[in-house]
């Protein structure tokens, strides 16, 4: 879901994006000035609701040929979606690395929000998987950790300069030896063929301890993650 504030050189665009059941929505910024020199910093996000603003991680994720842009990663908004009904929480509070907020009206967001959460939760059956078996499972554990599976030389040339990266967000296939079976990618940032070289390694080199279903068995599964190179 996106929505536009402003407008010409002063407009900013901000997307609410869901991936997997059970994981935090992912925001994301664009518009002037919303470039940042580090590939991670630390950022406020204010619901508006009273509570304190939540302090979140912040990638930057521009690129020569892309729009300006932050990405949120995980942000906890399940108690500003189910207080929708209040009119206290309809605005948005956005402090990015700069220090400058932008708060954005957002009356009427929370019904779609909620829609967006249901359809979430549908994409597991679309995967091959039954969500009732999936909430009885635990869940695999990579190993030691996807940014190893990536080696020197692995890296597109496009994340060295100016300290910028690459952002994938995937979805990876484990059966129930803990191998890789497939990779697919929800959302990447970077040259064209950033997310299928990243794939690829993670296919090549991708291990993981497997999920168990109730009765302690190792089954086949999924693993749902984004990482910044």
């Amino acid at each position: 879901m996106a929505a536009v504030f402003g407008a010409d050189n002063r407009s900013l665009v901000i997307t609410f994006s869901g991936f997997a059941p059970d994981e935090p929505f992912q925001i994301t910024l664009a518009g002037e000035g919303m470039d940042w020199h580090l590939p991670e910093a630390e950022g406020w996000i204010d619901l508006g609701n009273g509570a304190q603003p939540r302090r979140v991680t912040v990638l930057s994720a521009s690129g020569a040929h892309q729009a300006s842009m932050l990405l949120v990663t995980e942000a906890e908004l399940e108690p500003w979606i189910s207080e929708g009904g209040n009119s206290t929480n309809s605005t948005l509070t956005f402090t990015a690395p700069s220090r400058i907020s932008y708060r954005l009206g957002v009356s009427g967001f929370h019904d779609a929000m909620r829609v967006m959460r249901q359809c979430t939760e549908n994409l597991e059956l679309q995967w091959g998987f039954k969500p009732w078996e999936q909430r009885t499972r635990s869940r695999p554990e990579p190993t030691p950790g996807f940014k190893a599976w990536m080696r020197k030389g692995d890296h597109p040339e496009f994340t060295v300069p100016e300290g910028i990266g690459g952002f994938l967000r995937f979805r990876l296939g484990v059966d129930a030896e803990g191998h890789v079976t497939d990779c697919h990618i929800q959302r990447a940032i970077g040259p064209d063929s950033f997310g299928e070289q990243v794939c690829r390694q993670f296919v090549l080199r991708g291990r993981f301890i497997p999920a168990h279903d109730a009765r302690g068995a190792p089954v086949a599964s999924y693993f749902a993650g984004a990482a910044l190179f």
